[in-house]
């Protein structure tokens, strides 16, 4: 399969949302992997994965 798709250019690049506001970006799109950001150390890691 060779499908060459492109990504639209209003969800290119960067999320402040996502970045700053993790775990409430993680409930409204039900990423709940979000709350991963309550753990100490993982979450310096975790904000920039």
């Amino acid at each position: 399969m060779n499908d060459k798709t492109e990504i639209p250019e209003e969800i290119k690049g960067w999320n402040w949302g996502a970045f700053l506001l993790s775990w409430i970006w993680g409930i409204g799109n039900g990423t709940y992997i979000s709350f991963l950001i309550f753990v100490p150390v993982f979450n310096i890691f975790f904000i920039f994965f």
